[in-house]
């Protein structure tokens, strides 16, 4: 097999496209190899080339759309004409990178301490703006620390794999030195459930 893409992965950021050439070279300098290809389960896939002779080639052209979001395995493989006869495979794995969805919930922890609890998908980072001057990244849930009672306006930012995609999530809370940290039930807005439709996590707002 000599290919710089073989037995490696190739990233690729939806609404990107990659070129994909693997060649064999046959075990006797008269043997001809005949290359075919396994696309899988990947779709949008176009083999734009398959050349036997003593050197079988086969090249692949990928788009990274909608419908490849994850991992895939494309199989090339080459056989020979000897006899017996053999074949070699090679595997060359697409990883075609989507948009990640912004979202996080808080509530309140002591008097001026806020949870906040990720509930972002498809992402690899996090960046958190607490709104009072602090910020950092943090992927998992997290809890801040207000030196101050007040209304902050918190903003989240996670980040896909590879820096492909970005998406933010804004909210606005009242830390309040009361012993519970959120605004009192009395000045509360009406009760809201997220997400709805639910697949069975809720959180009451």
């Amino acid at each position: 097999v000599s290919s710089l893409s073989a037995c490696d992965t190739i990233i690729l950021c939806m609404g990107d496209s990659a070129d994909v050439s693997v060649s064999f070279l046959g075990p006797e300098p008269s043997q001809q190899i005949t290359p075919a290809v396994n696309l899988g389960s990947m779709q949008d896939v176009t083999v734009t080339g398959q050349v036997s002779g003593p050197i079988g080639s086969a090249s692949i052209h990928v788009n990274g759309t909608t419908n490849n979001i994850g991992f895939h395995n494309i199989q090339f493989q080459g056989t020979d004409n000897g006899t017996p006869s053999q074949t070699t495979s090679t595997n060359v794995t697409i990883h075609v990178i989507g948009p990640p969805t912004a979202q996080f919930f808080s509530s309140p922890d002591t008097s001026t301490v806020v949870n906040f609890d990720n509930y972002s998908l498809a992402c690899s980072s996090t960046f958190w703006d607490f709104g009072d001057g602090t910020s950092g990244y943090s992927l998992f849930d997290t809890a801040h620390l207000y030196a101050a009672p007040g209304v902050y306006t918190v903003t989240m930012v996670v980040f896909s794999d590879a820096g492909c995609f970005s998406d933010t999530a804004v909210q606005t809370i009242t830390v309040v030195n009361n012993g519970v940290g959120i605004q009192d039930p009395n000045s509360l807005p009406p009760v809201h459930v997220v997400p709805n439709p639910s697949s069975g996590r809720i959180r009451i707002l």
